[in-house]
């Protein structure tokens, strides 16, 4: 159950990742034109996705913690 939930999240980051490319384009194009508001929705996008991403790599982290708590758990009760 874990490791799928993992596995989801990985989705989560990888469907993140492929957002910010048209972004990140979508910024420069509106840098060279010199828009202001271009290049603030952009940037504004892309921190928005970057701080997603960063959301599913700490709850990755806390499932993978989680993982290690209950292997220790096991080992512990072995004899």
């Amino acid at each position: 159950m874990v490791k799928t939930q993992i596995k989801a999240k990985q989705t989560a980051i990888r469907t993140s990742k492929a957002s910010m490319s048209p972004n990140w384009s979508a910024f420069k194009l509106a840098a060279k034109k010199e828009d202001p508001s271009g290049v603030l929705s952009s940037l504004s996008s892309l921190l928005s996705l970057s701080r997603q991403i960063i959301e599913e790599k700490q709850k990755i982290l806390k499932l993978e913690n989680r993982i290690s708590d209950i292997i220790a758990a096991a080992k512990a009760q072995i004899p």
